[in-house]
């Protein structure tokens, strides 16, 4: 195991974003699983299959992977030697009344605690989810205060035992009324599929969020049903809709179009970036031959799914000046406001940083954008 990652290789929240290192950190991510388990009944494919698929996922300009399963150390060692960062999913029995049973609650407390002071000083750790989508119907017959008051005491049980660990908890729509203001970064699932309804429910949660990053958790959509070229342009709005709202990041839902549900494969979807069918071994197929020119004039391989990344806020445009820069910001500022949504940026001179954070609109701010090429990976 890992010896403790020195402070500079540790994630911290930084307004309403994410650091590592000093450094701005956005989270350009895709989730990974669940699969279905092997003999040893570990949730994750073959060691030489993770690492394939975590070096496409550099190749393709990912820096983060989401587990739905809590992830063995070899599989963080492969992040780390890559250079992803992994948002740790702990796995445990939420879609059943779980608050009947105090033995369960007991056995949860325990095996998420275990699970955390065990990762938390990995050096690929990001982020954990202390749960994921608790089914509306089970916080209605456990009432809200219950399952708030559960999900409050898990995180102070767990920030106990690993006080730098970042913490969270994936929301949904059907239960955004849960009240988790206690938690390290506001996490949702969002699969709106028109853009203006999206940015307007961005906006919403950034109020939810208040001055914690606000992170898309889970967005993506269904090739089998939206079509190949319909799935990528739905998806690049909703990763452009996110890091324009002023989400800390995004992951795309998914790597691959395998899920292990309930004991079984979900086989009727596809939401992978690439096609479950063709094979890991055989990803690199999958890749475009089309190449899209990066910002910085790298070139990059496409994927059948729809990424993009937009000019975002946060570093500083070398090819604009100070003027344009705060002229640009000043022109985001007025678009947020008219979406509902004021925005504070501040300048950290120096540094060529901008923190945005959800409030009064400050007097007189000025600040960077960065600018940047927008870079589609499109359809097969």
């Amino acid at each position: 195991m890992p010896t403790t990652p020195p402070p500079e290789t540790r994630a911290a929240i930084d307004g309403k974003f994410l650091s590592i290192g000093g450094g701005r950190f956005l989270v350009k991510g895709a989730a990974y699983g669940t699969f279905a388990p092997d003999a040893a009944g570990r949730q994750f494919p073959a060691a030489a299959i993770v690492s394939d698929d975590f070096a496409r996922m550099r190749d393709a300009g990912l820096n983060t992977v989401r587990t739905y399963t809590t992830p063995h150390p070899e599989v963080l060692d492969a992040a780390a030697r890559r250079g992803l960062r992994l948002m740790i999913g702990l796995p445990w029995p939420q879609h059943v009344a779980f608050l009947d049973d105090p033995g369960l609650c007991r056995r949860v407390r325990g095996g998420v605690i275990a699970a955390v002071r065990a990762l938390a000083d990995h050096p690929a750790a990001l982020l954990f989810a202390l749960g994921n989508e608790i089914p509306a119907p089970v916080v209605r017959w456990h009432g809200q205060a219950r399952v708030e008051r559960f999900l409050r005491e898990l995180y102070h049980d767990v920030k106990a035992a690993a006080p730098e660990a970042l913490l969270t908890y994936v929301n949904y729509p059907p239960t955004e009324y849960l009240s988790l203001p206690f938690l390290d970064v506001c996490a949702f699932n969002v699969y709106l599929h028109a853009e203006s309804d999206l940015r307007r429910y961005l906006a919403r949660l950034q109020h939810v969020a208040g001055h914690r990053p606000l992170l898309l958790a889970e967005a993506g959509a269904d090739s089998r049903r939206q079509g190949e070229d319909g799935q990528a342009s739905t998806a690049a709005m909703q990763l452009r809709a996110a890091f324009s709202e002023g989400a800390c990041g995004a992951v795309v839902f998914a790597w691959t179009d395998e899920w292990w549900r309930g004991g079984q494969p979900v086989d009727d979807w596809a939401f992978g970036l690439v096609d479950a069918s063709a094979g890991h071994g055989d990803a690199a197929e999958i890749l475009m031959q089309d190449r899209l020119v990066r910002g910085d004039g790298e070139r990059s391989p496409q994927l059948r799914f729809g990424l993009v990344e937009t000019p975002l806020l946060g570093e500083r445009a070398p090819q604009q000046g100070e003027m344009a820069n705060a002229a640009g910001m000043r022109q985001q500022v007025a678009a947020a406001d008219r979406l509902g949504l004021a925005r504070i940026a501040r300048a950290q001179r120096g540094h060529g940083r901008v923190n945005v954070v959800v409030g009064r609109r400050a007097q007189g701010a000025s600040s960077r954008a960065r600018s940047g090429a927008t870079r589609r990976l499109g359809g097969r």
